[in-house]
This record gives structure tokens, C-alpha cells and sequence, in this order.
């Protein structure tokens, strides 16, 4: 009963954050990682074990106190927290996942399978796009793309193992979704993955399959037809796939001013958000863009070069790990198979964090941690014996309350704090002037380190001066802006606000 619990726990977490943008936003992540602990923490308790594999487990560890390290020296003390909470999630999702048994993670998989099949098919009826591209719940068509690419493959092992024509229906769907995410990186992925699966899995290369398999997919691409009512809507952007496309060629430019950042601030990194602050100093053109688009530059510009090695060795230590289990003499066709599919999943999602940011997503993140959990998972021979004797469990569990407890009640602090902000953004949206700033100010209560809510709320004076042409709600902004520029005075969209705001006091 207790495995099928977290089973649910770890499928709930697939399943809410498809539908709330991939936890990409500050009160989605912080929630759920706040929810995700104390659930992790009754495990404990119920067990009175730790559920612990060093190969799996330290460099989790490790990266979370990196993370949570460089808020100390962190160019931007906000984004870096922040950062950190998003990393921190992995830890109680780690700890479920190696509680739930091999015979229960197809059904994570095949939570997946449909909520990927969901989002596609409400971003479709909802027109759910933008510029042509479909979105969906995820509000970024190429971590939409990237998810649904797995779910595909996903169903794709599902259809294998457990036959039934219901696979090449969501086969078809999460077809349809890929194209009309008309993610070209996405779409290069699934070829190569389409070829190395049929050299990998020989249950693949059998007629009916292949027959059935293209069959679906064939179908999934006459669905995407329909819906944009054009047979060739996808020559344009194949036809551009190539080097000197502007989207990879300013991409390396990103890379490349990085990298210098990279070389000032090697060993610790300059913490979350770091990037933000110091990108007008270090950039070769004139753009802004959040994250560099690279997760690997990303964790060296987060956490420094030794944050890049632990992240490194974690993905080695999966394939070897795994590796060591398929050509094990006893290891059954049921094992082999799956571990050969995570490898596959892993290979995808890790090489096409190296073009985008989707890793930033913490459904991305914790979904691929839990694709390399699967050497480690219950049942392998490999599983680690609990660390701790009994009576010294006795101790390390009530200390894992006394840390948890607290952890838990901050994240959820955190968490309604940047909901008034988020909140407030749409009073903001819908001209609700006065409703809008009441809720920066709760929000501000909650959170007076924060520079984000003041520099949000001084976007809401300007577009009501905007609006109503009083001069006063501009003055009001500059205040605003003004405790945003205390804490963050490097911050480039800052500086551009400011220009803008005393430009239209002076008239």
C-alpha cells in the first residue's frame, strides 16, 4: 500500500505539472516542493528508513548545496534562492522515486503518455499557440515539444510491452502535438531517436510493430494537417534547418558571451540569476534573454565548474550504472528492456538541454530525475541497504522532521508570498489598478527581500499612468523602482525602465 502511495504522489506531480506550466513559475515549484517534502517526510516516517543510493543520491545532494551555497555571494540574492527551491525539489522526489518498485514505473510512464495526450489535445481545441506554434499548458512550444517527444516514445515502450490498439491512438496524438510545436530541434531529435531505438530494441524492428508504429504516426501528422488546414505547413520550417538558421547562429552568441562570464566566475559561479545582472557587461549584441539556453552553461554560470562536474558524474554514473545492469548474467528481459529505454529518454532530454533552457522547468528536471533513477529503483540488485542501523534511525529520522518541518512551512510561506505577485500581474492585465497594487504589497510584506515585486509593481504605475495620464502613478513607479535598484543595481531592465520613467516625468 505504502509503494502504491507514492506511485500516486510521483504520478499527481506529472500530472499537475503538465497542466501548470511545467512548474515553471515561483509559486508552482515552490508549492509543490513544499508538498512534495512532507509527503516524503511520512514515507520516512512509515518506513523509519531513508531510501538512499550514493551513486544516485550525493550528486542530488551536492548540487543542492552548491545552489544553496551561492546565495551567500550570489549577484542577484532573489534569483538565487529561488533557483536553489527549484533544486532542492529533486530531493523528496528522489526519495519517492526509489520507493515505488520496478512493477509500478510503467504506470509513472503512462501518467505521462496521457497527460502529455491531455495538453496536446486541450492546446489544440483552445488554440492554445503563439505565432504558429502550439504551446499548450507549458506556454513554450519547444519544453511542450520536448515533453511530448518522451510521451511519444513512452507509449511507443508501453505499446511493446502491453500491446493494445488504445497506444497507437496517443501515439497519434502526441504526434499531432510534436508538429504543431514546430520545435525544429525537437524534430531532429526524434528521427535520431526513431533510429537508434530500432537498432536497440529488436522487439521494435518485428513488422507489425514498425507497420503500426508508422501507421500512427502517419496519422498524427494528417491530424496536424487539419488542424492548420495546410498539407505542407511544415516545408518553412524544415526547410530552414541549417547552420546559419538565426535562431542556432544567435544562440551561439549567447554561448560564446557566456562562456566569458564562465571564465571570470568559474569555481562558484555567479549563483541564480547571475547571467541577468551581468549580461549587458559581457554581451557581443544587443539582446536579453533569461537563461542562456544551454543547461550545461547554465549550471556553470549557477554553480561554477564544480556544479557542471557533479551534474557530469551523475549522468555518467547513470549510464554506467546502467550499463553494468543490461549485461549482467541475470538480469531479466523485463530490466533489460526498461533500462535500455530510460537510457534512450535520458539521451534525449539531456542532448537537447544543450539548445534550450527546458530543464529549467522543474517537471523536466524532476521527470528526468526519475529517468535516471532506474538502475537505482527498488528491486535492482544495486539498491543500497539502509545506511543507518536501527537505533540510529532513531535519531536520523526525528532530525530529518526537525530539518523538514521548517523547510516545508518556508517553501509554503514563499510560495503564497509570490502568489499575491502573481496574482497581482493579472489584476494589473485586467486595469484593476488599485486591487492590483494592494496585492504587491501583501506580497511585499511576505517577501521584503524581493526586488521583482517592486519592479512588477512599477510596471503597473507606468501602464496606469499609461492609461490615465496621471503623473502621480509615474511618481509612484520611479519609488518603486528605485527599492528595486538597492538590491539589484546592475539589473539591465531596471536601468531601461528608469530612462523611460524620468523621460516622461520631464516632459
Amino acid at each position: 500500500m505504502n509503494h502504491k502511495v507514492n506511485a500516486w504522489a510521483v504520478g499527481l506531480f506529472v500530472w499537475i505539472g503538465a497542466c501548470l506550466q511545467g512548474y515553471f513559475y515561483e509559486t508552482g515549484y515552490l508549492v509543490m516542493t513544499g508538498i512534495a517534502a512532507a509527503i516524503a517526510l511520512i514515507v520516512v516516517w512509515r518506513r523509519k528508513t531513508i531510501p538512499f543510493h550514493p551513486m544516485y543520491h550525493l550528486p542530488i545532494f551536492l548540487l543542492v548545496a552548491l545552489y544553496g551555497g551561492s546565495i551567500l555571494y550570489a549577484l542577484d540574492g532573489e534569483a538565487a534562492l529561488l533557483e536553489a527551491m527549484k533544486v532542492t525539489s529533486l530531493i523528496p522526489l528522489s526519495i519517492l522515486t526509489l520507493t515505488i518498485p520496478d512493477v509500478q514505473r510503467p504506470g509513472i510512464y503512462k501518467a505521462w503518455v496521457w497527460s502529455g495526450v491531455f495538453v496536446a489535445v486541450l492546446g489544440i481545441l483552445f488554440h492554445m499557440d503563439r505565432k504558429g506554434r502550439l504551446e499548450s499548458t507549458f506556454e513554450y512550444a519547444n519544453a511542450l515539444a520536448i515533453y511530448l517527444l518522451v510521451a511519444l516514445f513512452l507509449a511507443i515502450f508501453l505499446y511493446l510491452k502491453f500491446k493494445g490498439k488504445t497506444y497507437f491512438v496517443l501515439m497519434a496524438i502526441l504526434s499531432s502535438g510534436l508538429l504543431l510545436t514546430m520545435s525544429r530541434s525537437v524534430w531532429v531529435l526524434w528521427g535520431m531517436a526513431l533510429l537508434i531505438g530500432l537498432m536497440m530494441f529488436r522487439e521494435a524492428r518485428a513488422r507489425p510493430v514498425l507497420s503500426g508504429v508508422a501507421v500512427a504516426h502517419i496519422s498524427g501528422y494528417l491530424i496536424a494537417a487539419a488542424v492548420r488546414t495546410d498539407f505542407l505547413f511544415w516545408w518553412q520550417r524544415v526547410k530552414s534547418i541549417q547552420p546559419e538558421t538565426s535562431e542556432f547562429r544567435i544562440r551561439l552568441v549567447y554561448w560564446k558571451d557566456s562562456l566569458s562570464i564562465v571564465r571570470d566566475f568559474w569555481l562558484g559561479g555567479t549563483g541564480g540569476g547571475g547571467w541577468s545582472v551581468l549580461l549587458t557587461q559581457y554581451r557581443s549584441q544587443l539582446y536579453y534573454v533569461r537563461y542562456v539556453h544551454n543547461h550545461y552553461i547554465q549550471l556553470a554560470l549557477d554553480a561554477g565548474i564544480i556544479g557542471l562536474i557533479v551534474f557530469l558524474l551523475a549522468i555518467a554514473a547513470f549510464y554506467w550504472t546502467g550499463l553494468r545492469q543490461i549485461r549482467s548474467k541475470g538480469a531479466s528481459q523485463e530490466s533489460v528492456f526498461w533500462m535500455k529505454a530510460a537510457m534512450l529518454l535520458a539521451g534525449v532530454m539531456l542532448l537537447h538541454a544543450g539548445f534550450d533552457f527546458d530543464l529549467e522547468f522543474p517537471l523536466l528536471l524532476g521527470l528526468l530525475f526519475f529517468v535516471m533513477s532506474a538502475p537505482y529503483a527498488t528491486g535492482k540488485k544495486e539498491i543500497a541497504k539502509p545506511i543507518w542501523s536501527k537505533a540510529k534511525m532513531r535519531v536520523a529520522v526525528p532530525l530529518a522532521t526537525v530539518v523538514t518541518v521548517p523547510v516545508v512551512a518556508f517553501m509554503l510561506w514563499l510560495g503564497a508570498g509570490y502568489g499575491f505577485k502573481e496574482r497581482a500581474i493579472q489584476l494589473a492585465d485586467m486595469k484593476e489598478w488599485e486591487q492590483a497594487q494592494a496585492s504587491f504589497e501583501r506580497s511585499s510584506a511576505m517577501i521584503p527581500w524581493s526586488h521583482t515585486i517592486h519592479y512588477e509593481s512599477a510596471k503597473a504605475w507606468v501602464r496606469q499612468s499609461n492609461e490615465t495620464g496621471d503623473l502621480r502613478s509615474l511618481e509612484l513607479a520611479s519609488e518603486e523602482l528605485s527599492q528595486a535598484m538597492r538590491r539589484v543595481p546592475k539589473e539591465d531592465l531596471y536601468q531601461s525602465l528608469r530612462i523611460d520613467i524620468n523621460k516622461a516625468l520631464a516632459k
